[in-house]
């Protein structure tokens, strides 16, 4: 008699790994026994209601989603008159997600680098699991996706890649531009938008192209199209001002200086031909760090070193 090592075998695909391993023996498979462990299935199903359905993920079928980040919440994004509507359109999404849409579930916002495209991909997934635990939440980046995609196909189990993403009630990814020109993954990804169009379910993809510069086929660029699409615009000068006055507050001990110093420091740096908003908290945090190591005041001599 021959004995496989213990499995632990979790999900709908587990008879067929059983059968699989079985077949791929070297010796006669004359009977298989199977062990349920009540133990095991009932802590599983706690750590499944702990997590509030944010990542749902088959132990087999290989899913790499992507986490998400907490501190990416609606009250914590700035807002003005470049990423309002973007803003809207997603915390409408996340409050709505059981309700129909009178422009559907599908929703792409595009935008140059670090302009808030992930902080309201996240806010949606975020605010879901805090409104609607039950609902299910899968988010991805391109890379994360394509990895899946990959993995899956490797493991021969593109089916169960397909039945997990289906379980989902709401797919988030992001830089939806990493998966134009490869081939496949474009065209198993564009298999699931139409999927979640015709269902009716969330689908909201961020990108740092309109579709219309995307390296995609007329066919899927026009599907593509019959999401909502919203542009996040380049921050004007009092919302650049208002990101810096939020992220300051991370620096306590700068805040009791001079006023007029740090008004002077935001204004300055809101001048800055950067108009991406990681770029202009880097420059912020240059100069705060600085005077923190080298032990010194605030004061114009060091904002223009930094700057300059």
């Amino acid at each position: 008699a021959h004995w496989f090592s213990p499995w632990f075998l979790i999900g709908k695909n587990c008879f067929y790994h059983v059968w699989e391993s079985a077949c791929s023996s070297s010796e006669r498979v004359q009977r298989v026994d199977i062990k349920v462990d009540s133990n095991i299935c009932q802590n599983q199903e706690k750590d499944k209601k702990s997590e509030g359905h944010l990542v749902y993920h088959h132990a087999n079928d290989h899913i790499c989603y992507s986490k998400l980040n907490t501190e990416f919440v609606f009250d914590s994004f700035i807002q003005g008159d470049s990423n309002q509507l973007a803003y809207y359109a997603c915390r409408h999404i996340a409050s709505n997600v059981l309700d129909q849409h009178p422009y559907g579930k599908g929703l792409l916002i595009y935008s140059n680098v670090g302009l808030g495209k992930t902080h309201l991909l996240h806010a949606i997934g975020n605010e879901v699991k805090l409104r609607f635990p039950d609902i299910k939440v899968g988010c991805f980046t391109a890379e994360r996706f394509m990895y899946s995609y990959v993995s899956a196909i490797k493991r021969n189990n593109l089916i169960g890649f397909r039945d997990t993403i289906s379980e989902l009630d709401i797919l988030l990814l992001d830089d939806l531009q990493f998966l134009c020109g490869k081939l496949g993954t474009e065209k198993e990804f564009m298999h699931i938008f139409d999927e979640f169009m015709g269902l009716g379910k969330a689908l909201i993809i961020t990108s740092d192209q309109h579709p219309q510069q995307m390296e995609l086929s007329n066919r899927n660029r026009s599907r593509i199209n019959a999401c909502m699409t919203i542009r996040i615009v380049k921050p004007e000068s009092s919302l650049k001002i208002k990101i810096l006055q939020h992220k300051i507050q991370s620096f306590k001990g700068i805040i009791d200086q001079n006023d007029s110093l740090i008004k002077d420091m935001l204004w300055t740096i809101s001048q800055q031909e950067q108009e991406s908003i990681r770029g202009l908290e880097s420059t912020l945090q240059k100069i705060l760090t600085y005077c923190d190591l080298m032990n010194v005041e605030l004061n114009a001599a060091v904002i223009e070193k930094i700057i300059r």
